[in-house]
């Protein structure tokens, strides 16, 4: 895997920051993260296509594959007969969850940015093993400022 190689050119003393964006669930294995997250001083910013999960949410339930890829363990762990809100909100929940199992934390408030229709294109999800990454997150983290103070 090209991770291997990124994470094995890294400086082990230094501060690294990956920014994760896949186009769709299935270009972004969960081994990436997992990897990434071996690295001691690695901040992330994982783009998680809202849209795409949206669209096909329940083919990738069905199939089962991307799902597996992207968050192994996911079945048995949520509940696929709910609403599809409820279930996109499941799915992430135990994504993150994972995440955490990693000895990293994703940061409070993930970011929904939309287009400018209002459509829900993708989750912005900051992910760091450092207090200090999560607080300057949540210092720069509202995407929507404009559209939040109107």
């Amino acid at each position: 895997m090209v991770v291997d190689e990124i994470v094995g050119a890294l400086k082990p003393r230094g501060l690294h920051f990956a920014f994760l964006d896949p186009y769709k669930l299935e270009v972004l294995p969960f081994a990436i993260i997992r990897k990434l997250a071996t690295v001691r001083k690695m901040d992330m910013l994982i783009h998680v296509s809202v849209f795409d999960l949206q669209r096909n949410l329940r083919r990738y339930v069905a199939d089962g594959k991307v799902l597996d890829s992207f968050m192994p363990g996911w079945r048995g762990s949520v509940d696929i007969n709910r609403p599809d809100h409820g279930l996109r909100t499941e799915l992430l929940d135990y994504w993150l969850g994972e995440i955490r199992k990693l000895g990293t934390s994703p940061a409070e408030g993930i970011e929904l940015v939309s287009g400018p229709r209002g459509q829900r294109l993708y989750w912005l999800v900051f992910v760091s093993a450092h207090s200090l990454g999560r607080k300057l997150w949540g210092d720069i983290r509202n995407v929507n400022v404009q559209a939040r103070m109107l």
